[in-house]
């Protein structure tokens, strides 16, 4: 396997909590160009199997650029025995972005990425990452605080940092951080001009206006108070072209749905039934054209024996109601429901709405020096019945934690929390084929997205 260095736009060492505040493409963070000798955080490095695979492979994955969040201070490791001890880095967390497609020159295949700093951790999810709809800023949340300081990552408090960068710059560039609700864990864009953060500690859901270059402000609804007894909203997702979100309960197995409206402010009013779906649904996603939500379930015991029980899982697709009845309700169900091979710690889906990917990591292979174990699904999506046909699964690396599909829905980009690489699966065929290609991001890589 052949590994080529990659040039540089900017340095990948910051001091801790070192966050540049910029307008426009500004950056108030050091930035230079290294020579193809610099390793730096681990950006810099491509993986390939022959010297031609930036040509035949770089090229396919369609957009405009990668983009992931690292959490550089959370061993591995600990997310198979909680040890965080002896983990003192002076490397900030930060966003990467990789411009696409990746290009070949005379001195090997290059590419041209930007990162800044930006607080983010492993243990809110996949969903501490978004892009808004023009692909223009991206927004990220701390859930938890470094775990520098502290042994076990039970210990590990709860943060209330969101950062806004604009993506639209040579390098990216930090337009805000702000300080939300506790444990912010969920973000999303319902437009280009309004964001919104689930904080799950606190149970707030923060409205935030992003349109003049920075937050202009940060309204909190308590949406704990909505919810159905004993229940704790994981995830909130705007549904697509709509004022409706669907939020998943995961402790109580539901879903909900509630209209968020602006007249006067920013409210949150219930939207149609309840609907049950199998325990612990940990992610979700709407199909592109908002027919259907979906949720991928870990099926476990219960919160007090986590993975107990989770050798398999389920998917879980929602049938959402166009508007209101006759009797002024909307009325959702459960269309099917499949029991997967893997408990799913993540999920994306594709662009036309026909494919489903999930993936689940292995990582207590990796105090025993086994880096493998690791599985990804891919799965058929009918939209007009909405039933699901499992097409292939493969084996992974111990720590796949994030993934998402290009703008084609071609090709498949997985996030590996150990190796601090994203990989590239051809699914073009139905299948999941490695292409043999590994990006290096930053250390950590824990979320992924690929801007259109």
């Amino acid at each position: 396997m052949m590994r080529v260095q990659m040039s540089r736009r900017i340095l990948c060492a910051f001091s801790v909590g070192a966050i540049g505040l910029a307008t426009g493409c500004t950056s108030s963070m050091s930035t230079g160009a290294a020579n193809t000798s610099g390793g730096g955080a681990g950006v810099g490095f491509i993986e390939g199997g022959e010297p031609d695979f930036a040509p035949r492979y770089g090229g396919l994955v369609a957009g405009s650029m990668i983009v992931t969040i690292d959490d550089t201070d959370f061993p591995a490791t600990a997310l198979a025995n909680g040890d965080t001890s002896g983990v003192r880095t002076q490397i900030a967390d930060t966003l990467t972005a990789i411009t696409l497609p990746l290009r070949d020159t005379e001195h090997g295949e290059i590419v041209d990425f930007g990162q800044v700093g930006a607080p983010s951790s492993v243990l809110g999810g996949t969903g501490s990452l978004a892009v808004s709809p023009s692909g223009r800023l991206a927004l990220v949340t701390e859930a938890r605080a470094s775990a520098n300081s502290y042994d076990r990552a039970v210990d590990i408090p709860a943060a209330e940092t969101v950062t806004l960068i604009d993506l639209s710059c040579a390098t990216p560039v930090v337009l805000d951080s702000i300080a939300v609700g506790a444990g912010p864990t969920s973000a999303s864009f319902g437009s280009e001009d309004s964001a919104i953060v689930l904080c799950r500690e606190s149970g707030e859901l923060f409205v935030l206006d992003v349109s003049g270059g920075g937050v202009g402000g940060a309204n909190a609804l308590p949406l704990k108070w909505m919810l159905p007894s004993r229940a704790t909203a994981a995830g909130v997702h705007p549904r697509p072209g709509s004022d409706v979100i669907a939020v998943r309960l995961a402790e109580t197995a539901k879903v909900v749905f509630f209209e968020l409206a602006d007249s006067d402010g920013p409210t949150l009013r219930a939207w149609g039934d309840v609907v049950e779906v199998g325990q612990f649904p940990t992610v979700g996603a709407w199909s592109p054209d908002g027919r259907h939500f979906i949720t991928a379930e870990q099926l476990w015991a219960d919160l007090e024996n986590a993975h107990v029980g989770a050798s398999s899982g389920a998917i879980s697709v929602i049938r959402v109601a166009d508007g209101v009845d006759s009797s002024g309700r909307a009325m959702h169900e459960v269309a099917s429901s499949v029991v997967t091979q893997i408990a799913a710690q993540a999920m994306a889906v594709s662009p036309d709405g026909r494919r489903i990917a999930i993936c689940a990591m292995r990582p207590g292979g990796l105090l025993d020096g086994d880096a493998r174990g690791g599985t990804i699904a891919l799965y058929e999506f009918i939209p007009e019945s909405g039933e699901l046909r499992l097409l292939d699964t493969a084996s992974e690396s111990a720590t796949p934690i994030a993934l998402t599909f290009d703008a084609t829905g071609e090709m498949l980009l997985v996030a590996d929390f150990a190796s601090d690489e994203v990989q590239f699966w051809n699914v073009g065929r139905d299948s999941l084929e490695y292409t043999g290609i590994n990006v290096g991001t930053g250390v950590g890589p824990h979320a992924v997205v690929v801007v259109p």
